[in-house]
């Protein structure tokens, strides 16, 4: 089914009508796309399920926008909103969140071949490899208790954990229903299991260091906060909500001298109140805040809402149809603006 959608994806993308007709219907004469990862191997913890672009689909994806769009950075975005309050017309933006070292070995190097302005947004945590996000954690330990010796005993040591043991389901179902403030239960998992995420951390180096950051800026790549671990903001108080978006911006301001601050809410900023974004936004170190809400228009005029490039499956124009698609349908079902209370 999937090659028969590439098939007539391709045949409609080459239509000189049917892309600018699409775009104008959907409301994108704007897009900003996300991505996570872009390798050629599978990474242990992104886990199974988490679709990855290789290098040459990276490749495909940059040249259909190139073809469509004009590509900006995020502080031309900026300029845009202030000298006319509105996103700029025709131009697409390139984003990555979670700052894998994949993005300065692999996706920085097409990007600058292509002539494509991005951002990358690193948690503070992880920089230099010092933790490990949340989630990731999860798959490093469902990896261990579907590929280690003996999995049933696995399962069986942390049956018997307080928090996992006690949840209804599989253990492997506890595992991923764990949420940010419950987080510590992947710690004590990892210990029964003995998984060292520490020493993964030190032999693998997933994450950008400082060095690998430097270099992206020296490139001309903008450098942007992804909160200070991933939390999920909205089920954060409000002090700390504004702690996690503004503290992180404010430390890679500092750290790396920026003259600019870029926030990319993880998950989503769906949930968290317009006064805590609005406050972030006033605090005079936040100048561009990021959703996920597939391309809606704000009503916060320097609140972007990006759409995941990299969650759809198959090829590029089949991925990029869909997005259309999916942003025709949300402004249908009067989704296509984000209002807050």
């Amino acid at each position: 089914m999937l090659l028969i959608q590439d098939a007539v994806s391709k045949v409609l993308s080459g239509m000189p009508f049917v892309v600018p007709w699409l775009r104008r219907w959907a409301g994108a004469e704007f897009l900003c796309v996300n991505y996570h990862l872009v390798s050629d191997r599978p990474n242990p913890l992104l886990g199974d399920g988490f679709p990855r672009l290789t290098v040459k689909a990276f490749e495909r994806d940059l040249d259909w926008l190139l073809k469509h769009y004009r590509p900006l950075s995020l502080r031309d975005v900026i300029r845009s909103i202030d000298n006319t309050g509105q996103l700029p017309a025709r131009g697409f933006v390139v984003t990555f969140d979670d700052g894998h070292a994949e993005c300065h070995d692999l996706a920085a190097p097409v990007l600058s071949r292509k002539g494509v302005p991005a951002a990358f947004f690193l948690c503070t945590a992880t920089l230099d490899n010092r933790e490990m996000i949340y989630e990731h954690k999860k798959n490093i330990i469902l990896a261990a208790l579907k590929d280690g010796p003996d999995p049933q005993a696995a399962r069986q040591a942390l049956a018997s954990l307080p928090g996992l043991g006690s949840a209804a389901g599989s253990v492997e179902e506890a595992i991923r229903a764990v949420d940010y403030p419950q987080r510590h239960l992947l710690d004590a998992a990892a210990q029964r299991l003995q998984v060292d995420m520490a020493g993964y951390l030190k032999a693998q180096r997933p994450y950008l260091s400082e060095g690998q950051v430097r270099a992206l800026m020296k490139a001309g790549f903008e450098i942007g906060s992804h909160g200070i671990d991933h939390a999920w903001i909205a089920v954060l108080d409000p002090a700390e909500q504004i702690r996690h978006i503004v503290d992180s911006t404010r430390h890679l301001r500092e750290l790396f001298e920026l003259d600019y601050g870029l926030f990319a809410f993880p998950f989503s900023e769906e949930g968290v109140p317009d006064r805590i974004i609005r406050a972030a936004l006033d605090s005079g170190l936040v100048d561009l805040v990021m959703g996920t809400r597939n391309g809606a228009r704000d009503e916060i005029p320097r609140c972007v809402q990006r759409t995941g490039a990299d969650i759809k499956r198959g090829a590029t124009p089949t991925r990029f149809l869909k997005i259309y698609h999916d942003m025709i349908l949300d402004r249908r079902r009067g989704r296509g603006v984000v209002v807050r209370a």
